[in-house]
């Protein structure tokens, strides 16, 4: 009876233990699942559904782009590691030294190191605020290490000290014997003493992350505190977000603790050379880690998708112009579609248009204006359909290439839950398709390498991107080249550089001729803006804040990865993806110049994973690092994507500049909302920005344009004039088209922040 009553006690407080152990992680979901701080007594009252509106991944997100967080952890990982690891070279010698047999003063020093450790911690903290204030080293670490190492060195060395008398003296002995000398220490007894380095490095760090007394010298400047003394200062409704990334360090530290010390010592096995076969259940663990983190990435993906696909869905049923750019496509489809010449030579007349883009992605659409007439809704759908080819294009490269499923999975599902991708893919513009069609080409060249169709399909797929947009005539045309070249197929490369050369001039020829040099102009020449460089390190930050991980791996696939065929695919392709980004410098650039690094960034992350298929650990900690990353990525799209939420918010102002747009009886002028000039019937005849960036290049003289305005040729001018964009109005308009238009018309009405002008007379 005895024997069954002591495990069944012993388990009943193993259980109670852990039930109070996880109650503040009970507080946290809790507090997150109702979006409010909740009191000890509401923890186990029952949400009233599973995932109720409040519960939102947003904090994790708000806090991780937070530089009010992240500076103050910074600083608590570094100083807390400086710790940790100076009480680890200096703590082990120190204790080395007074638990050797031959070191007589060792208990007097021991004595002396166990009194430092029992100091009050104010004591620790006076000396250094004093000394910080006289020798002015406030602005450094110093003032947070000092107090740190004064208690927390004398304890380490405390435990060591013991450790490293249980060990035989006789290896350090026979060590000098054999001639290692002062490296006694170093080579034979630390990796012995491993176990109990680690386990006082790990309690040091623990004690130094978890000083709030320290944190909160006034010594410390404020740059410089680390998170224990921030966190009481930064908002409750984050507290519980806050409570679990600031857990997480210690967390990872103590996961990797055990691995770390089994590893580490080495054993001494005795009797039968069997003992040392593998675990069964560490093989089973093994194989099993990447499977769970693989379901992980898997469901986070899933999540994204189900995101991107409602995303598309409510794109596709908005009925209006959701970006200034859709306007002018919509205009130009519906002029080819009716064999109209959308690249005039002479601009001195009306319609003052400029069309920049080649026409493929106007041909493609030129069906749907004959059939259905002009809508936003397919040109919406063929940027979908493009996010999709894309993606699969991404995984079914990287499986020719690796023959890694799970690798390509997790590369082509990445691709649509990037927030540059999901907002463009909402849009009828030409990029997706352009990145679509060059993907195309690229796994038409992986996949069959050898036959010379496949060149030939390849340059003509290439070719058609080009058509789309003039910026994928880089890295998808060249990383095939580069990439037949590599791999011995210099002839087929050469075919392919052929015929895409080939046919792109040609293509090129016959379309400047036949508009009389308007296609250079419309294509080449009005592209010219002027470049601003701190609009390149603006969406180089906010890259860096929303795709971490997937820069991350695309540096570690460029210096760390084998030089096989995978790499020399995607290392040029990464790498010439770069020039085409920095485009997002011009002026009136968007995020649609960053779509090909996204599509680079997810081929380089399924290449590290792929890479790392021998170690599965290793693997599965990748893995659920980019399931982290998708999550992050996925919840970001839940907030306000800029103008196009702004622009859905507004639909009813909206519609009723729809009405204003089909009910005026001659030509109207307009910026933002051009798009509703097609969709009611009617021509764009001025397209004011490209214009604008014409007329302060000296390309186009606008004296014609503005005299059309100052005879009031126009029933009904709008001008976009948002409270957050004050400035937008010169950037779209010349002086002298704004002065016609305060000279002859006057503001009626304001709808959809658009000031609705009509004549004055």
């Amino acid at each position: 009876m005895r024997r069954a009553v002591g495990p069944a006690l012993f388990s009943t407080f193993v259980a109670l233990f852990a039930v109070v152990s996880l109650l503040p992680v009970a507080w946290v979901f809790k507090t997150n699942a109702v979006g409010r701080i909740v009191s000890p007594g509401e923890i186990f009252a029952p949400p009233p559904e599973v995932f109720p509106d409040g519960f939102s991944l947003l904090p994790y997100v708000s806090i991780l782009y937070d530089l009010d967080f992240l500076r103050p952890l910074a600083n608590g990982i570094i100083t807390t590691a400086t710790t940790a690891v100076v009480c680890f070279l200096i703590g082990s010698m120190a204790a080395y030294a007074i638990a050797r047999r031959g070191f007589r003063p060792g208990n007097t020093a021991l004595t002396l190191v166990l009194a430092m450790g029992l100091l009050p911690p104010l004591a620790a903290v006076a000396p250094p605020l004093v000394r910080s204030a006289v020798l002015e080293v406030s602005h450094s670490r110093l003032a947070m290490l000092v107090p740190d190492l004064v208690v927390a060195l004398p304890l380490a060395i405390w435990f060591l000290v013991s450790y490293f008398r249980e060990l035989p003296a006789e290896l350090g002995e026979a060590a000098k014997t054999d001639g290692t000398g002062p490296g006694t220490f170093w080579r034979i007894m630390l990796p012995i003493a491993t176990p109990g380095v680690l386990t006082t490095a790990v309690l040091t760090f623990v004690f130094a992350w978890n000083q709030y007394l320290f944190a909160r010298n006034p010594a410390i400047e404020e740059r410089l505190r680390p998170v224990a003394a921030v966190l009481p200062e930064l908002p409750n409704d984050l507290l519980p977000a806050l409570s679990v990334v600031v857990t997480l360090p210690l967390v990872a530290l103590v996961l990797g603790y055990q691995r770390l010390v089994v590893t580490g010592s080495p054993a001494v096995v005795e009797g039968d050379p069997g003992a040392s076969t593998k675990d069964p259940a560490k093989v089973r663990a093994r194989r099993v880690a990447p499977g769970v983190a693989t379901a992980v990435l898997l469901l986070a993906q899933s999540w994204a998708l189900l995101l991107f696909l409602r995303h598309g869905w409510d794109a596709l049923a908005f009925q209006y112009p959701l970006n200034y750019g859709e306007g002018p496509l919509l205009d130009q489809a519906v002029r080819l579609a009716g064999l109209g010449n959308i690249y005039p030579g002479d601009l001195g007349d009306a319609p003052y248009t400029i069309s920049n883009y080649p026409p493929f992605y106007l041909l493609v659409q030129a069906p749907f204006v004959w059939l259905f007439g002009p809508e936003f809704w397919y040109g919406r759908l063929i940027s979908l359909a493009s996010v999709g080819a894309t993606a699969l294009f991404v995984a079914f490269t990287l499986y020719t290439l690796t023959k890694d499923r799970i690798a390509a999975l997790a590369a082509g599902l990445t691709f649509p839950a990037i927030p540059y991708v999901l907002r463009w893919s909402a849009l009828g513009r030409v990029d997706l398709l352009g990145l679509a069609l060059s993907w195309a080409g690229l796994f038409a060249v992986v996949r069959w390498p050898d036959r010379r169709r496949t060149m030939v399909l390849a340059a003509l797929l290439f070719v058609a991107a080009v058509s789309t947009r003039q910026t994928y005539v880089l890295a998808a045309p060249l990383t095939a080249f580069v990439w037949l070249a590599v791999q011995g197929k210099r002839r087929r490369a050469l075919e392919l550089a052929g015929v895409s050369c080939g046919v792109g001039l040609f293509t090129f020829l016959s379309l400047n001729l036949a508009t009389d040099g308007g296609f250079f102009l419309h294509t080449v020449t009005a592209n010219i803006n002027d470049f601003r460089w701190e609009r390149v390190s603006f969406n180089a930050l906010g890259a860096l804040l929303a795709c971490p991980l997937l820069l991350l791996g695309g540096l570690a696939v460029a210096w760390k990865a084998p030089r096989d065929r995978a790499w020399w695919l995607v290392m040029p392709y990464l790498a010439l993806s770069f020039p085409s980004a920095l485009l997002v410098g011009k002026v009136g650039s968007d995020v649609n110049y960053l779509l090909e690094l996204s599509a680079a960034l997810c081929l380089a992350t399924g290449a590290l994973i792929a890479w790392q298929r021998e170690r599965p650990r290793l693997r599965a900690l990748l893995i659920s690092l980019l399931a982290v990353q998708v999550l992050a990525l996925a919840q970001s799209s839940l907030v306000p994507s800029g103008l196009q939420d702004y622009v859905v918010d507004q639909e009813q102002e909206v519609a009723q500049l729809s009405r204003i747009v089909a009910e005026a009886d001659g030509p109207v002028l307009t910026d933002e909302y051009m798009g509703l000039l097609p969709l009611n019937g009617k021509r764009i005849h001025l397209q004011p920005f490209e214009m604008t960036q014409l007329s302060r290049d000296g390309s186009w003289n606008q004296d014609r344009a503005v005299e059309s305005v100052r005879k009031e040729k126009y029933s009904v001018i709008m001008m976009w004039e948002p409270p957050f964009a004050k400035d937008i109005k010169q950037d779209r308009w010349t002086e002298e088209m704004l002065g016609a238009v305060e000279a002859s018309y006057e503001p009626e009405e304001r709808l959809a922040d658009m000031v609705v002008y009509r004549p004055r007379h």
